[in-house]
């Protein structure tokens, strides 16, 4: 199985990636749209957008965008249109320490 190890430094810069999106609550889940590239095999923005207002709607939950690299265009509109922030690109051991500290109990650690 396929570990990512992550450095204090990924988890401090995790950390002020989701606070410069303001304050939230609930638990982080983070959608990422994928690979523009591959239209065969993705859904189009138009379901991210239905689903990211559904998980905002639902309440107790705090939905954001992950950004892949040259990815921040097409994010962007998502965004837009569905109300949810999107995170910027970032490197994957930032990524992974998000991922691993965004749950509930731990965002009071992250904000």
């Amino acid at each position: 199985m396929p570990r990512v190890r992550w450095t204090a430094d990924d988890a401090a810069a995790a950390r002020r990636a989701l606070a410069a999106l303001g304050p939230g609550e609930g638990l982080l889940v983070a959608v990422h749209p994928g690979n523009f590239g591959k239209f065969d095999n993705r859904w189009p923005e138009d379901r991210f957008v239905e689903v990211l207002k559904l998980l905002k709607a639902r309440g107790g939950l705090r939905p954001v965008l992950l950004t892949g690299p040259g990815e921040e265009r097409p994010v962007q509109d998502i965004a837009l249109a569905s109300g949810v922030p999107a995170l910027p690109p970032m490197p994957l051991g930032r990524a992974a320490a998000l991922l691993s500290n965004g749950n509930a109990a731990n965002m009071s650690q992250l904000l």
